[in-house]
C-alpha cells in the first residue's frame, strides 16, 4: 500500500496471557460458533466457524470478557495496539469495526476486508471502561454493498505502544469532503474518507461542510478541529481541502493565505498538516484561471500535498472531472471517491506506527484455540 512502517521495539505480545483461553471465553452476538475447520488465513492461523444469523441491518460481534476470566493484559492509562487478521471467502469488499476501543462507542474508524488476508488494528488507551471487554469484530450497517460473505478472523494480538502514539486523521473541507449524503463519519458512509481509513486502517474524522469557503472553515476550526487533536482521537495528521467556493470572489493569493492560516492552526494543535489542491469543478474563464494559479501555489508552498486536481481531472479537459467520476461536475461519483481513498492510501504521504509481526505461540492444552480464530457469515440488506 505504500505505507511507511514504524517499528515497535522492546515490546511483546501481551495476548500470550489470554491466547490459550478455552472456546467458552469468546462471546458472540448474532453469530453461532461451530467446530474448528481446516481453513488457514495467515501463517498457520486456523479459524473456528461462526454460523450465520441474518437480520435487516446486520449486526454481529465477537468479544472477550477479560475481567470475567481473571486476566489482566492491560495497564490502565497505557496505549496498546489491538490487532488481528481478516479475510472474506469471496471477492467482495466490506468494512467492519473493532468495537469499544478507541474514540466513540463503535471505535471510530473502519477496517477493510476482502478476499486477501490482511492485518487490522486499532489503538486503545486502557481505561476502567474498555479494560474488560474489547470487541475483536463488530459488523453493523457499514457494508460497501449488500452481498453476503463469509469472513475469517483470528491471530489476535495486544501489544504495548509508546504513550505518544497517534494514528488519527482529521479532515477539514467543503461538500467534496462531506459528500452529498451528509453521513460523513456514520457507519454507512461511503465518502473518500471512509475508503482512505479502511485501507490505511486508521480513523478519519470527516469535518466537511457543504458550501464552505476557506474563511468559514477558519471560523469553525476551534469548534470542529482543535478538539480532535487530543485523546481519545489520537489525530496525527490534518488534511485541509478548500477553495472551490472561493473561486467566484477571491484571488489565488487570498485562497492560499487562508489555507496557510489553517495550516498554522493545525500545527498549533500539534498535528501535521496535509494540503489539497482544488479539484476540477467545470469552471471557465477567470475562475478556472484562479483555480490553476492557486493549485500552482499550493504545490510550491506546502510540504505535504494531496493533488486532487491531478487525481480527478479529465486529461482531455483539465477543467473537468474525469468522465468516469464526473458526478454533477463539482462532486464526484462513488468511483471517484474510491479513487481518492486509494490514492491517499498508496501515496505514502502519511506514515503511521503499525503492529509488530504476529507472534504465533506454542501449542497449549487448548491447541484447537491457540490462534483464537473464527469464521463469520455476514449479510447486510443495506444497498449504498
Amino acid at each position: 500500500m505504500g505505507l511507511k512502517i514504524g517499528k515497535v521495539t522492546g515490546q511483546y505480545n501481551r495476548w500470550r496471557y489470554t491466547e490459550d483461553l478455552s472456546y467458552a471465553g469468546y462471546s458472540t452476538v448474532n453469530l453461532t460458533k461451530t467446530p474448528a475447520n481446516t481453513v488457514t488465513i495467515y501463517d498457520g492461523i486456523t479459524p473456528i466457524t461462526l454460523g450465520q444469523i441474518s437480520s435487516t441491518n446486520y449486526y454481529g460481534s465477537v468479544t472477550t470478557n477479560l475481567s470475567g476470566l481473571g486476566l489482566q493484559p492491560f495497564v490502565i492509562g497505557k496505549k496498546y495496539f489491538v490487532s488481528g487478521y481478516v479475510k472474506n471467502d469471496a471477492d467482495v469488499e466490506r468494512w467492519f469495526w473493532p468495537r469499544y476501543v478507541g474514540a466513540g462507542a463503535n471505535a471510530h474508524g473502519s477496517c477493510y476486508m476482502s478476499i486477501t488476508p490482511r492485518r487490522y488494528w486499532t489503538l486503545l488507551t486502557a481505561t476502567a471502561t474498555n479494560l474488560p471487554q474489547p470487541y475483536w469484530f463488530f459488523n453493523g450497517n457499514g457494508a460497501i454493498n449488500n452481498a453476503t460473505v463469509t469472513a475469517y478472523i483470528g491471530g489476535f494480538q495486544i501489544e504495548l505502544v509508546p504513550d505518544d502514539t497517534k494514528i488519527g486523521v482529521s479532515v477539514m473541507g467543503d461538500s467534496t469532503v462531506a459528500g452529498s449524503s451528509g453521513k460523513k463519519d456514520a457507519e454507512n458512509s461511503v465518502e473518500w474518507t471512509r475508503w482512505a481509513e479502511g485501507w490505511l486502517n486508521v480513523p478519519f474524522y470527516n469535518r466537511g461542510v457543504g458550501g464552505n469557503t476557506t474563511q468559514q472553515m477558519i471560523d469553525r476550526w476551534a469548534a470542529d478541529m482543535t478538539p480532535l487533536a487530543g485523546d481519545p482521537y489520537y489525530v496525527k495528521y490534518t488534511i485541509i481541502q478548500g477553495g472551490i467556493n472561493d473561486l467566484p470572489t477571491q484571488t489565488a493569493e487570498q485562497i492560499v493565505t487562508n489555507l496557510t492560516t489553517m495550516r498554522d492552526l493545525a500545527i498549533a494543535d500539534g498535528t501535521i498538516p496535509v494540503m489539497c489542491t482544488i479539484s476540477p469543478c467545470n469552471k471557465t474563464g477567470d475562475e478556472e484561471t484562479v483555480r490553476n494559479q492557486a493549485n500552482a501555489l499550493i504545490r510550491s508552498n506546502f510540504n505535504l500535498v494531496i493533488d486532487l486536481d491531478l487525481i480527478l481531472k479529465d486529461p482531455a479537459n483539465p477543467n473537468q472531472l474525469h468522465p468516469d467520476w464526473v458526478g454533477d461536475g463539482t462532486h464526484f461519483t462513488a468511483l471517484g471517491k474510491k479513487a481518492i481513498g486509494q490514492y491517499i492510501a498508496n501515496s505514502g504521504i502519511m506514515s503511521f506506527l503499525q503492529p509488530s509481526p504476529y507472534q504465533k505461540l506454542a501449542t497449549s492444552p487448548f491447541s484447537q484455540y491457540t490462534d483464537v480464530s473464527y469464521k463469520l457469515s455476514l449479510s447486510n440488506s443495506i444497498t449504498l
